[in-house]
């Protein structure tokens, strides 16, 4: 079963290839979103050390750097992008993590902290500003690359499993297994809101993703998260709220959301049918049993003792925060440690002044998409990206520190780097001046 795995990692691999060959930029476009959003779907754990998955990453990100700087003709277009209110407010957000970092007790873990921030969301950040602006058909490319990378993720988790227990015990790596279920959650989010939105046109091809829908939704329950199965059915409200107006019944929202619900059902009843290992059984009994407390025993009950104690942390900070990493310490906690919630980490650890900086970040998020939602740039494919940006949003408030969730930083960004319509400029939205022509970017 491993050999299916292997074959589908050399087929995602041979197709970016060709792709990089035909169309060099698109094909950079696909390997960044894949290193950027499910990274750990590739088979790292065959190596000694996980630092060969941060470097690959680094490799990519460079590469899309040397390609503005030698190959590309339109940089200056490109450049433009990068001057813009978003990506100075999160380079600013950077540096004062930096600057309250000499405040933290726990300086090992400030500076792993902002190195993974960094890494893996800063540096994507700049590799997307390099290959931009995006027209549809770049963002069909980065919907393709995150749903192939979230589905080879569930096939790592259902078939390959025991890559994972044998990398445990060996003690080589140590994956994050809360991740697998977040990567897997992507190419849900993607499917759903497809699905939801009508775009899936045949018989076949709506039961091939609902037959996706329900083996993703599978692959999450062995995981045992309950973050990702929430965040994507805020994603969908969010999303199907938003693009109410596309349905031509509210008969046909019940019936699509009823299919959705039987496909849940089956999903849990299949946990239990099929042969996985004891500390996968268990993690989807403890899924299930926390289900009618709504989460509020076992390990959200420490969570809601850490947003108690980050609060502590900023009250008695008088506002000014702890120092970056210094949650840990603040807590009283031998290891690396942190709210489990994006707002209250920032808040306990860089105060007023990073709690500013990152809702400002959100409000211009918003405000850019309030304005896309009123052009021709508001696609399927910029709709799905909306509704990842939400289910990674989600995800940051319940679980992981601000290293875990940098990818919402470097999606939040790609909304202000698209080819401008007409109707655009009249509204005046804040991205890409640079009108792209046909094939100019290819």
């Amino acid at each position: 079963m491993q050999v299916g795995y292997f074959l589908l990692v050399v087929g995602i691999v041979m197709t970016n290839l060709v792709l990089l060959v035909r169309v060099p930029r698109r094909g950079l476009l696909f390997a960044l979103t894949l290193v950027t959003f499910c990274n750990d779907s590739l088979p790292w754990e065959l190596f000694s050390t996980k630092r060969i998955a941060t470097l690959f990453e680094v490799a990519v990100v460079l590469l899309c750097l040397v390609y503005l700087i030698l190959i590309r003709e339109d940089r200056v277009t490109a450049l433009s992008n990068s001057i813009n209110l978003y990506t100075i407010l999160a380079i600013v957000f950077l540096v004062q993590m930096i600057v309250f970092l000499p405040l933290s007790h726990s300086f090992s873990y400030g500076v792993f902290k902002i190195e993974v921030f960094a890494v893996q969301g800063i540096l994507p950040l700049l590799a997307y500003v390099a290959l931009s602006p995006f027209t549809d058909k770049d963002l069909q490319a980065v919907v393709w690359s995150m749903g192939l990378g979230a589905g080879l993720m569930t096939v790592k988790v259902l078939v390959t499993g025991n890559l994972v227990t044998v990398s445990l015990a060996h003690a080589l790596v140590n994956p994050d297994v809360i991740a697998f279920g977040r990567y897997i959650g992507y190419g849900l989010t993607i499917l759903v809101v497809a699905y939801f939105l009508g775009k899936i046109q045949g018989l076949w091809r709506n039961l091939l993703v609902l037959a996706s829908m329900a083996v993703m939704t599978t692959a999450i329950l062995l995981v045992g998260e309950r973050g990702p199965v929430v965040g994507v059915l805020v994603s969908l409200v969010v999303t199907t709220v938003i693009a109410f107006n596309h349905y031509r019944t509210r008969v046909e929202y019940l019936y699509r959301f009823g299919l959705l619900a039987a496909l849940g059902a089956l999903a849990i009843l299949g946990t239990n049918w099929m042969h996985v290992e004891a500390a996968r059984s268990l993690r989807v009994l403890n899924f299930l049993s926390q289900i009618p407390t709504l989460g509020l025993s076992g390990s959200s009950a420490g969570r809601m003792e850490r947003y108690a104690v980050a609060w502590q942390a900023f009250v008695q900070s008088h506002g000014l925060g702890i120092g970056t990493g210094d949650f840990a310490v603040y807590y009283g906690s031998a290891y690396y440690d942190y709210p489990h919630n994006l707002i209250m980490e920032i808040l306990s650890e860089q105060g007023l002044i990073g709690i500013v900086l990152f809702l400002a970040l959100i409000f211009v998020t918003v405000r850019q998409l309030g304005l896309l939602i009123k052009t021709p740039e508001w696609t399927l494919s910029l709709r799905i990206l909306f509704a990842v940006w939400v289910y990674d949003f989600f995800n940051a408030q319940v679980s992981g520190d601000i290293g875990a969730n940098a990818t919402m930083w470097t999606l939040g960004a790609v909304f202000w780097m698209l080819t401008r319509s007409a109707v655009a400029e009249s509204l005046g939205v804040e991205w890409s001046y640079a009108r792209v022509q046909g094939g100019q970017l290819g």
